[in-house]
Protein backbone atom coordinates (compact mmCIF):
# COMPACT_ATOMS: atom_id res chain seq x y z
CA UNK A 1 0.00 0.00 0.00
CA UNK A 2 2.67 2.49 1.36
CA UNK A 3 5.03 2.53 -2.07
CA UNK A 4 6.90 5.89 -0.70
CA UNK A 5 10.28 4.69 0.47
CA UNK A 6 13.17 7.44 0.79
CA UNK A 7 13.66 9.69 -2.01
CA UNK A 8 10.37 10.31 -2.73
CA UNK A 9 8.38 12.78 -2.99
CA UNK A 10 6.67 13.72 0.19
CA UNK A 11 2.76 13.40 0.01
CA UNK A 12 -0.22 12.92 2.05
CA UNK A 13 -1.02 9.15 2.65
CA UNK A 14 -4.38 8.15 3.10
CA UNK A 15 -5.04 4.66 4.71
CA UNK A 16 -8.97 3.34 5.21
CA UNK A 17 -9.02 0.05 7.63
CA UNK A 18 -12.11 -1.97 8.71
CA UNK A 19 -12.46 -4.97 10.79
CA UNK A 20 -14.99 -7.06 12.52
CA UNK A 21 -15.67 -5.77 16.33
CA UNK A 22 -17.39 -7.65 18.98
CA UNK A 23 -19.90 -5.20 21.24
CA UNK A 24 -19.94 -5.87 24.51
CA UNK A 25 -23.69 -6.33 24.90
CA UNK A 26 -23.45 -9.05 22.11
CA UNK A 27 -23.55 -8.33 18.63
CA UNK A 28 -21.18 -7.35 15.99
CA UNK A 29 -20.51 -4.52 14.17
CA UNK A 30 -16.97 -3.35 12.68
CA UNK A 31 -14.06 -0.72 13.25
CA UNK A 32 -13.32 1.52 10.59
CA UNK A 33 -10.52 3.69 10.74
CA UNK A 34 -9.31 6.60 8.65
CA UNK A 35 -5.98 7.81 8.83
CA UNK A 36 -4.70 10.65 7.30
CA UNK A 37 -0.90 11.59 7.04
CA UNK A 38 2.03 13.78 5.72
CA UNK A 39 1.44 16.60 3.53
CA UNK A 40 0.22 17.19 -0.42
CA UNK A 41 2.54 19.94 -0.71
CA UNK A 42 1.09 20.74 -3.80
CA UNK A 43 1.58 24.73 -3.10
CA UNK A 44 3.16 27.19 -0.25
CA UNK A 45 0.90 27.04 3.09
CA UNK A 46 -2.05 28.85 2.94
CA UNK A 47 -2.44 28.32 -1.23
CA UNK A 48 -2.61 24.88 -0.92
CA UNK A 49 -5.76 23.76 -2.66
CA UNK A 50 -5.26 19.70 -1.96
CA UNK A 51 -4.47 20.39 1.52
CA UNK A 52 -7.46 22.62 1.95
CA UNK A 53 -9.61 19.89 -0.29
CA UNK A 54 -8.31 17.21 2.46
CA UNK A 55 -8.76 19.19 5.53
CA UNK A 56 -12.54 19.96 4.56
CA UNK A 57 -12.84 16.19 3.75
CA UNK A 58 -11.14 14.95 7.03
CA UNK A 59 -13.55 17.90 9.10
CA UNK A 60 -16.71 16.79 7.64
CA UNK A 61 -15.89 12.90 8.48
CA UNK A 62 -15.11 13.99 12.19
CA UNK A 63 -18.30 16.39 12.08
CA UNK A 64 -20.64 14.20 10.77
CA UNK A 65 -20.17 11.48 12.85
CA UNK A 66 -19.85 13.56 16.21
CA UNK A 67 -23.42 14.42 15.18
CA UNK A 68 -24.87 11.69 15.43
CA UNK A 69 -27.03 10.11 18.81
CA UNK A 70 -24.31 8.89 21.41
CA UNK A 71 -26.19 5.79 21.04
CA UNK A 72 -25.90 5.76 17.71
CA UNK A 73 -22.19 4.61 17.75
CA UNK A 74 -20.68 2.54 20.50
CA UNK A 75 -17.42 3.88 20.02
CA UNK A 76 -16.17 7.07 18.12
CA UNK A 77 -12.53 9.19 18.06
CA UNK A 78 -10.72 11.93 16.61
CA UNK A 79 -6.91 11.65 17.42
CA UNK A 80 -4.57 14.44 16.12
CA UNK A 81 -4.12 17.75 16.30
CA UNK A 82 -5.04 20.46 13.67
CA UNK A 83 -1.85 21.39 11.57
CA UNK A 84 0.09 18.52 12.59
CA UNK A 85 0.10 16.29 9.75
CA UNK A 86 -1.57 13.00 11.23
CA UNK A 87 -5.00 12.46 12.14
CA UNK A 88 -7.48 9.23 12.60
CA UNK A 89 -10.94 9.13 13.11
CA UNK A 90 -11.97 5.50 13.97
CA UNK A 91 -15.69 4.72 14.45
CA UNK A 92 -17.43 1.54 15.86
CA UNK A 93 -20.91 1.74 14.80
CA UNK A 94 -24.29 0.14 16.18
CA UNK A 95 -25.80 -2.56 14.09
CA UNK A 96 -28.86 -0.34 12.76
CA UNK A 97 -26.15 2.67 12.13
CA UNK A 98 -24.02 0.45 10.34
CA UNK A 99 -24.84 1.80 6.66
CA UNK A 100 -25.21 5.04 7.20
CA UNK A 101 -21.97 5.30 9.25
CA UNK A 102 -19.76 2.88 6.08
CA UNK A 103 -21.59 5.79 4.09
CA UNK A 104 -19.79 8.79 5.45
CA UNK A 105 -16.62 7.05 5.61
CA UNK A 106 -17.26 6.14 1.44
CA UNK A 107 -18.00 10.12 0.69
CA UNK A 108 -14.84 11.04 2.21
CA UNK A 109 -13.19 8.19 0.55
CA UNK A 110 -14.35 9.36 -2.52
CA UNK A 111 -13.36 12.57 -2.25
CA UNK A 112 -9.61 11.40 -1.60
CA UNK A 113 -9.93 8.97 -4.40
CA UNK A 114 -10.87 12.00 -6.93
CA UNK A 115 -7.63 14.29 -5.04
CA UNK A 116 -5.52 10.86 -5.95
CA UNK A 117 -6.85 11.02 -8.92
CA UNK A 118 -6.50 14.66 -10.30
CA UNK A 119 -2.94 15.37 -7.96
CA UNK A 120 -1.23 11.92 -8.03
CA UNK A 121 2.05 13.22 -6.61
CA UNK A 122 0.49 15.03 -3.87
CA UNK A 123 -2.15 11.91 -2.81
CA UNK A 124 -2.07 8.77 -1.99
CA UNK A 125 -5.20 6.45 -1.10
CA UNK A 126 -5.05 3.18 0.53
CA UNK A 127 -7.77 1.02 1.26
CA UNK A 128 -7.47 -2.05 3.46
CA UNK A 129 -8.27 -4.50 5.94
CA UNK A 130 -6.87 -4.05 9.81
CA UNK A 131 -4.51 -7.00 8.77
CA UNK A 132 -2.44 -4.49 6.23
CA UNK A 133 -4.42 -6.66 3.28
CA UNK A 134 -4.59 -4.07 0.55
CA UNK A 135 -7.84 -3.36 -1.30
CA UNK A 136 -6.58 -0.76 -3.82
CA UNK A 137 -8.42 -0.10 -6.95
CA UNK A 138 -11.96 -0.87 -5.11
CA UNK A 139 -13.24 2.78 -5.80
CA UNK A 140 -15.12 3.46 -8.24
CA UNK A 141 -13.76 5.81 -11.19
CA UNK A 142 -15.78 8.79 -10.63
Amino acid sequence: CDGHGKGKRQMTKVQFTHEKAALPKGGESEELRLIVTGHAQYAEKGRDIVCAAESILVQALACSLAAMEPQELYDFTVEGVAGSGCVGITAIPQPETAALVHGLYACALTGFGLLEKHYPANVSVCLGQADGTAEEGERDER
